[in-house]
C-alpha cells in the first residue's frame, strides 16, 4: 500500500468544501463546481503514479488494480448501490412521467456512459442540468472517473509493447 500523500488528501478536502459550499451557496461560491475538476484531476494523478511504480504490467496486474478500485472494495460496489436504490424509488414515490424520464438516465448510469450523454448536448450548461428532471444528473463525474480507470491501464499497457522507435513514428503522425 502507498503512503498517502497529505499534499493530496489537503486538496481532496478543499475540492469536497468547495463542491459542497457551490450546491448551498451558489451565489456566493459560483465557481465551487470547479472541484470536481480537482478531484478527476487528482483521481488521473493518482491512477498514473499507481500504474508507473508497477513493476510489471500485465492482465494479471490488471486484475488486482480493478478488483481494488471497482469490483468489491471502493467505488463501483456503492454506485451500484445508489443508482439500484435511486430508480426503486423513483417507481415506488414519483409520478409515471419521471419514470419514464429517468428510465433511460438510469440505464445510461448502470452502463456508466452518464457523462456521453452530456458531452452530446454541448450547450447544457450545469445549473440547467441541476433543473433538469434527471435524478442521475450527479453520476456524470462516477461515470468518467470509471472509464479512465478501465482505459488507461491498457494504455500504459500499450505504450510498454511500443518501442521508442514506434513511439516517434506515431508522434510524427499526429
Amino acid at each position: 500500500m502507498l503512503n498517502k500523500r497529505c499534499d493530496i488528501q489537503g486538496l481532496r478536502g478543499w475540492a469536497i468544501i468547495l463542491v459542497i459550499l457551490f450546491h448551498f451557496y451558489p451565489e456566493y461560491f459560483p465557481n465551487g463546481y470547479l472541484g470536481v475538476d480537482v478531484f478527476l484531476v487528482l483521481s488521473g494523478f493518482l491512477v498514473t503514479m499507481i500504474l508507473r511504480r508497477s513493476e510489471t504490467l500485465n492482465l494479471n496486474t490488471f486484475g488486482v488494480f480493478y478488483y481494488r478500485r471497482l469490483v468489491f472494495q471502493r467505488i463501483l460496489p456503492l454506485y451500484l448501490l445508489c443508482i439500484s436504490c435511486t430508480t426503486v424509488a423513483i417507481h415506488l414515490i414519483l409520478p409515471t412521467s419521471y419514470r419514464k424520464l429517468n428510465a433511460t438516465y438510469a440505464r445510461q448510469a448502470f452502463l456508466l456512459t452518464t457523462n456521453m450523454h452530456y458531452s452530446s448536448e454541448m450547450e447544457m450548461d450545469y445549473q440547467i442540468m441541476v433543473c433538469s428532471r434527471n435524478l442521475f444528473t450527479h453520476t456524470w463525474s462516477l461515470c468518467l472517473e470509471m472509464q479512465w480507470y478501465l482505459i488507461v491501464p491498457f494504455l500504459f499497457l500499450l505504450q510498454k509493447c511500443i518501442t521508442k522507435r514506434d513511439k516517434l513514428f506515431i508522434l510524427s503522425k499526429c
